[in-house]
């Protein structure tokens, strides 16, 4: 059934491939065990736009399309299963370097970071490498890291360890990264010592737009 539904979608000539991505994403991937067939789902869409049509009266970007219809459901809280270690960022290994879809890259790698996990920090890293040098992508990062936070669980020691390393990168993708991380752990644990020191050393960053979204964040409500 996955496979089917698969092909269904990778169809750019197929009208009813809107009805095929829910049960694909849903249910379909779950249901077969055939997670592989995302990554590869997704690179041959990447490859279908290089000959993408253009803003035609009838169609537009139909590759494109679909890739933004299957990263909506990748994290449509609807769909209540979780991914086997290493298929979101095997998705993302190919988009991390593309001008156009590390945007892509930055959710899968959002999507697959443990919160709770010693692996928090090389992944949260990994997502400020992604979107380093690009302040558009970065304060995509910021929004995808934050929408994960929501509803996952969090090793506070972890997070802040993250904190730490991200802080230390001195740029804008690190240290917006930080400022959101530091927001989330501060407001769930009452802000003790270590999350305002933190804080402090995150408004004298040398990037000043970190330093205002840091100013941005206050510790203690007047």
């Amino acid at each position: 059934m996955a496979a089917e539904l698969a092909s269904i979608v990778a169809d750019l000539d197929c009208p009813q491939w809107p009805r095929a991505v829910f049960p694909l994403i849903g249910g379909g991937l779950a249901a077969s065990n055939e997670f592989f067939l995302l990554p590869s789902l997704i690179n041959d869409l990447v490859t279908a736009t290089g000959k993408d049509i253009d803003a035609e009266r009838d169609r537009d970007a139909p590759a494109r399309q679909r890739l933004a219809e299957i990263a909506e459901q990748l994290r449509d809280p609807a769909h209540d299963w979780s991914y086997p270690e290493g298929v979101l960022r095997t998705a993302a290994r190919d988009l991390r370097t593309d001008q156009e879809f590390a945007w892509l890259a930055v959710r899968l790698l959002a999507m697959d970071t443990r919160f709770d996990d010693e692996s928090c920090t090389g992944s949260l890293l990994d997502i400020a490498e992604v979107a380093a040098g690009r302040p558009l992508l970065v304060a995509r990062a910021v929004a995808e890291i934050g929408a994960v936070l929501e509803n996952s669980r969090i090793d506070n020691g972890r997070v802040l360890l993250a904190v730490h390393q991200l802080t230390s990168r001195g740029d804008l993708a690190g240290g917006l990264i930080a400022v959101e991380l530091l927001k989330s752990v501060g407001e769930r644990i009452g802000w003790p010592q270590p999350t305002r020191s933190s804080l402090r050393w995150l408004r004298r960053h040398p990037d000043g737009d970190v330093r205002a979204a840091a100013w941005s964040v206050f510790s203690a409500v007047e």
